[in-house]
């Protein structure tokens, strides 16, 4: 392995892992039906890059790119969420609802999944 080659090798060992943190949905807005949930990501840019368009580069940028996959009940579809704008939608019926929010790479490989269980009044 080349000097270069493992400069990088040790650079992304040091690396600190990318985290997400979801914030409780807030019920006032639940009272309506609307979902509005607060986040934030550690040592992670959020960012509307994807390699599939952008290219491959985009998974080696420094700092690491990503963007969130958000599910609702299981569905087998999901949307991108490619900011930092809390997570906001809307209406669901009343009952209780699955939110599911994987934290992903510019290639779309998860890195962290984290779900959350919404009561609509």
């Amino acid at each position: 392995m080349t000097a270069a080659k493992q400069a990088v090798a040790q650079e992304s060992r040091n690396e600190a892992a990318p985290k997400l943190i979801l914030s409780a949905p807030r019920a006032d807005f639940l009272q309506k039906g609307y979902v509005y949930v607060p986040f934030r990501v550690e040592n992670m840019t959020i960012l509307p890059l994807y390699a599939e368009i952008h290219g491959e580069e985009v998974t080696h940028l420094k700092p690491k790119i990503g963007h969130l996959h958000v599910k609702v009940d299981g569905n087998e579809w999901s949307w991108i969420h490619a900011q930092t704008d809390p997570i906001y939608f809307s209406t669901l019926p009343s009952g209780v609802h699955h939110l599911s929010v994987e934290l992903a790479d510019a290639a779309h490989t998860v890195i962290e999944t984290q779900t959350m269980e919404l009561v609509v009044p």
